[in-house]
């Protein structure tokens, strides 16, 4: 693929404003979608009578999964707006279920609240649960469902005379938790799972990763928007995937820790910086070390956002297909960006005005999400 030229900055300014201002419009909406995957954390215990589930989730996914919280229409929740009511109590009855021995529980929503700035939190108690079976089995699959597909929860777990809670990454629409009754003999606590399914859990959270991390996404887009040969391209993912891998496994394993508060803003910078570059690069050969120098801070990033979440059980395993999720992610994603960028090649606008509009996009939205990240966090 011909690379495309660097667009003159002193063209087509009117036509790039405007262009802009629309592009921010469409993508702002999905400015809170940035760098997230649905995660949740689940606690669960027995109670006198049966079990009872206590789940915490971030806001986004709150509103999504009880939309009559949201009184005042704006996308979001306020402290004020998360209470209980009968709309929402019955809408996380019809999402949430158990059974004892194949026999239906009775439920009770006993709290919905805030958790924290971000976050909310519910309760639900079943009981009576009247079977014969020494566990409660918990349905929560519906609940992810209604959140995204790719929703995971960090379910613990507590069992009585057992220090620590048995843990699990579960998700999909059968996901459930079985909870031993009280007073009855816990059965073992699970045998630890094989490589196999660790493996493909960390790989297929590592491709869905970064297909739903927009600003890893636009960070990839600006660096191969100018185009260039395909072995350009696997120098400058295979740059990117090495540096985040090296970043990841450092902050995974406990060895340094920087805060979210710092990564993410730069994360913001580095798309924004990537856009610019669009303006004046002229070897595209070497775009390779833009990709890894801001690799470490995007491996910083994948750590913070689903490091805790990756399986203790083979952490390097996990780890290593993680990564290699991410890989194949990038890899189908340039698989279909590069075929829309030869595309855009052909159109006589293109040459130079289309790059240089998507690369302002893409230097607005770093910019959007840096001031989104320092000062509305």
């Amino acid at each position: 693929m011909t690379p495309l030229r660097p667009p003159r900055l002193a063209s087509t300014r009117a036509a790039l404003v405007f262009s802009l201002a629309l592009l921010a419009l469409l993508l702002c909406p999905r400015v809170a979608s940035a760098h997230e995957i649905d995660l949740s954390r689940g606690d669960y215990r027995s109670s006198p009578d049966g079990a009872e589930a206590w789940i915490e989730m971030s806001r986004p996914d709150l509103v999504r999964l009880l939309p009559s919280l949201d009184r005042d229409g704006d996308g979001a929740l306020s402290n004020d707006e998360i209470v209980a009511s009968d709309a929402a109590n019955a809408r996380l009855l019809s999402l949430i279920s158990a059974k004892r021995g194949g026999v239906d529980c009775a439920g009770a929503v006993v709290q919905l609240a805030p958790s924290d700035d971000k976050g909310g939190l519910f309760g639900v108690r079943f009981g009576p649960c009247e079977g014969d079976a020494p566990l409660v089995a918990i349905q929560v699959g519906r609940l992810f469902a209604a959140t995204s597909f790719s929703h995971r929860q960090t379910a613990f777990v507590h069992v009585e005379g057992e220090e620590k809670p048995r843990e699990a990454l579960i998700h999909g629409q059968d996901a459930r938790v079985e909870v031993p009754v009280a007073g009855a003999t816990a059965p073992a606590a699970p045998a630890a799972r094989g490589a196999w399914p660790i493996a493909k859990e960390s790989l297929v959270f590592g491709v869905e990763h970064i297909l739903f991390g927009y600003d890893h996404v636009l960070f990839l887009l600006g660096l191969v928007l100018l185009g260039g040969r395909m072995r350009d391209f696997a120098t400058t993912i295979t740059a990117f995937t090495l540096s985040h891998s090296i970043t990841l496994g450092i902050m995974v394993m406990g060895v340094v820790a920087p805060p979210a508060t710092i990564i993410e803003p730069v994360i913001a910078l580095s798309i924004a910086y990537v856009g610019v570059e669009n303006f004046f690069v002229k070897d595209l050969q070497r775009r390779w070390r833009v990709a890894f120098v801001f690799g470490f801070i995007h491996g910083f990033g994948f750590a913070s956002a689903v490091g805790d979440k990756l399986s203790s059980e083979r952490l390097p395993l996990a780890l290593a297909t993680f990564n290699l999720g991410v890989e194949l992610g990038q890899l189908a994603l340039l698989a279909v960006i590069v075929p829309l960028l030869v595309l855009l090649r052909k159109q006589a606008w293109a040459q130079p005005r289309g790059v240089q509009i998507i690369s302002g996009a893409i230097v607005v939205m770093g910019l959007y999400w840096f001031v989104e990240r320092v000062f509305l966090a």
